[in-house]
């Protein structure tokens, strides 16, 4: 029997606008926990996967985060091992319940937002003959906030549209198919998901947008239209790692660090850690300045399964996975 995570991640994003951006992730699957590191390893197994080269990329660590550590509530032994070290928390400086803990109050802190239209959480869809352990459900709603619901997994297109519509709700119509294909031999699908819209603290004027070029490399650009603000903004020059850092806040304390290396993406790559974001993060300083952000809209949809299991998790996948916290049928990922 499988669980049906897709290990997929669909994501939808729009700076098109002067005044907000917005944006919707679905994955099937406060304290920064480590979260960063995961963020960035993620970030790098992404980019090396051959259909990646030379695409842009987007995606959330923490809707990816979120589902797998949802998932771990029910691993037990190698399998729970690879999914807490995956997710770059060491046992030995955090204990399982404090990462639970501190998902609940992510999603806490996130659901009490009120300035910026954000919804972020998790949902169980299951077959309605299968009974998963009542603790993992109880676990599940209590550190994730999930809700929980039954279907007939039979009716494969029914039990689709079901999915979908849920997710295409709480994104706001941004993901609106995350489910292609159900198979009838998964008894469970594990649902992420997060939507948000920001208006940006200071809005960019629409009548100073003009048609401009985007470097994309020292040898191609392409034309775009071209937002324009001058003000005060948190910047930083990191003359060490050859870099500018930009900060734009929208309301309620929410905010977008933007990166400009000046030798490339690549060379950035290399050396780009936690510790080096939380120097930024420490350096910015305001200064009068002009911003110059290219409207864009970017998608993306990955399949997660090669690029976790070149993460070190490789048990969900396989036979010998120990899901006996959700159920003491065998399961696996699917």
């Amino acid at each position: 029997m499988g669980i049906g995570m897709d290990v997929g991640m669909d994501m939808d994003m729009d700076m098109d606008t002067e005044r907000d951006m917005s944006m919707g992730v679905g994955t099937v699957t406060g304290r920064d926990m480590g979260n960063a590191e995961f963020a960035l390893h993620l970030y790098k197994c992404i980019v090396s996967q051959p259909d990646s080269q030379w695409k842009n990329v987007l995606f959330s660590p923490l809707s990816v985060s979120l589902a797998l550590a949802a998932l771990s509530l029910g691993a037990k032994g190698e399998t729970h091992r690879q999914l807490f070290s995956g997710l770059s928390f060491n046992e030995t400086e955090i204990t399982v319940e404090e990462v639970n803990e501190a998902f609940h109050q992510i999603l806490l802190d996130l659901s009490q937002k009120t300035d910026v239209d954000l919804s972020v959480g998790s949902a169980l869809f299951m077959n309605d003959t299968f009974q998963p352990q009542p603790e993992f459900l109880e676990s599940m709603k209590r550190y994730y906030h999930s809700e929980a619901f039954t279907a007939d997994f039979t009716k494969t297109t029914g039990t689709t549209d079901l999915i979908n519509k849920y997710v295409n709700d709480k994104t706001d119509g941004k993901i609106n198919k995350l489910i292609q294909n159900l198979d009838p031999n998964t008894v469970m699908y594990l649902i992420s998901y997060m939507y948000f819209k920001g208006k940006w603290e200071i809005p960019f004027d629409p009548e100073d947008t003009q048609e401009s070029f985007f470097h994309v490399n020292k040898t191609h650009k392409v034309p775009v239209q071209m937002m324009k603000n001058s003000g005060s903004f948190l910047v930083y020059h990191d003359k060490k790692e050859s870099t500018h850092v930009l900060q734009l806040y929208y309301n309620e304390s929410v905010s977008m660090m933007l990166i400009l290396p000046e030798h490339g993406l690549k060379a950035l790559e290399k050396v780009l850690s936690g510790d080096l974001l939380s120097k930024w993060r420490r350096s910015l300083k305001k200064k009068e300045c002009d911003v110059y952000i290219p409207k864009f809209s970017i998608e993306a949809s990955y399949d997660l399964k090669d690029i976790l299991t070149g993460m070190g998790i490789t048990d969900i996948f396989s036979a010998g996975a120990d899901f006996t916290g959700i159920s003491d049928s065998p399961l696996v990922v699917s």
